[in-house]
């Protein structure tokens, strides 16, 4: 075998210095002239002589081989970690590579949405600039429909005004009317005081003579002893008559409801007030014994109060009549002829503010200025009553 190995050696191929084996043992010893001249054998002489030079050489070239063999396994051992973080960093410099591609991507996409914002942002001030103008011309249309609303609003104001001093007005006319139909006369006494304007407290003075209405005559201070019952029947039955309608024309609900419209030719009164469900009626008639039914002196006296009381409240609360102008409430007549002295200076104010009012343009209110006179009127009961 190792002879075997020796001739393999020498027949190895060229080394890194471009000569064999052979080549480089005879540059080193010499052989016989046999041997040189037959280089597959060598003699014994020659080969005892070179064999142990051979052996060693052989040996040491070995002994490096396996040297180099095991640096070289010590050296990939040592590169092996190095081997790997190749490998892993070539895998981190695709990675790198990809993320770089991305970015790229990115890049040219952030680029076309910066020109997507750029247009948007361009439009978006032109949205800012159409609506800031917008905003102008909303604010002027805003501007002036705040003064067309202010405007229609005090046309309103004033189209009210109009309508309820219309309403009031043919309430007054109803009223005056209604006095026209159930005239009441009064002493000439009071008439004078009221020419000459005298303003003292009606209530503190004396009260006397004898009303009339509707050509029936009536006490002024509440004492009807000496009035003939039907008279008297009569006479109560026309104030009664003459509340009852006032009331309806001033849309005015009484505290004691009157009812005129029965069988008999007499009032008669209820004692409910609003809210109260305990009513009793009482007739305004002086005693009497009949057959079937019997007034006596309290239930007429009860009645009287409860007239008196109704022309006190419609007076002051449905005619607006000061208090200090009423007289006192016997006086039935007296304080029902304030009221219509009192309804007719009020619709004589009417009229003369009517014919100070400016026209508004508006043909309803121009239609409705119509409503402002009076030649429904009597002229020559007009002139009586101022």
């Amino acid at each position: 075998n190792f002879f075997e190995l020796f001739c393999d050696f020498l027949r190895s191929p060229p080394t890194s210095q471009g000569i064999s084996a052979m080549d480089e043992i005879e540059s080193k010893f010499s052989y016989c002239n046999v041997c040189k001249s037959r280089l597959d054998l060598i003699c014994n002489r020659c080969f005892e002589i070179h064999f142990d030079k051979a052996k060693t050489d052989i040996n040491a070239l070995l002994e490096e081989r396996e040297n180099e063999q095991k640096k070289a396994e010590d050296l990939y051992t040592l590169s092996l970690p190095k081997l790997k973080n190749r490998v892993q960093f070539e895998l981190k410099q695709k990675e790198a590579e990809d993320l770089k591609e991305k970015l790229l991507n990115l890049s040219t996409q952030v680029a076309n949405e910066r020109i997507k914002v750029a247009a948007l942002a361009f439009e978006i001030q032109n949205i800012e600039q159409f609506i800031a103008e917008n905003k102008k011309v909303l604010s002027d249309h805003q501007s002036k429909q705040n003064s067309i609303d202010l405007l229609i609003e005090k046309g309103l104001n004033w189209y009210s005004k109009v309508q309820l001093s219309l309403i009031r007005q043919r309430k007054y006319e109803q009223v005056l009317q209604m006095f026209i139909l159930i005239p009441i006369e009064i002493p000439a006494c009071y008439m004078e005081r009221k020419k000459h304007g005298k303003s003292s407290d009606a209530r503190k003075e004396e009260i006397g003579g004898v009303g009339v209405i509707s050509g029936l005559p009536l006490l002024n201070d509440g004492t009807y002893d000496s009035v003939p019952a039907e008279v008297l029947s009569s006479a109560l039955f026309m104030v009664a008559r003459l509340v009852e309608k006032v009331s309806e024309c001033l849309e005015y609900r009484i505290p004691h409801p009157l009812h005129t419209d029965g069988i008999r030719t007499y009032a008669s009164i209820s004692s409910c007030e609003i809210g109260t469900d305990n009513c009793e009626d009482y007739l305004l008639h002086p005693p009497k014994k009949e057959q079937n039914f019997v007034i006596t002196k309290t239930n007429f006296e009860t009645a009287i109060d409860l007239l008196r009381r109704d022309v006190i409240v419609l007076c002051v609360q449905g005619g607006g009549v000061p208090i200090q102008r009423l007289w006192p409430a016997e006086a039935i007549l007296l304080n029902l002829w304030e009221l219509h002295f009192h309804i007719a200076s009020e619709l004589q104010s009417m009229e003369r503010k009517a014919m100070l009012m400016p026209e508004y343009q508006d043909d309803d209110l121009v239609l409705d200025q119509d409503y402002f006179t009076t030649d429904s009127l009597d002229e020559n009961y007009m002139n009586k009553i101022r």
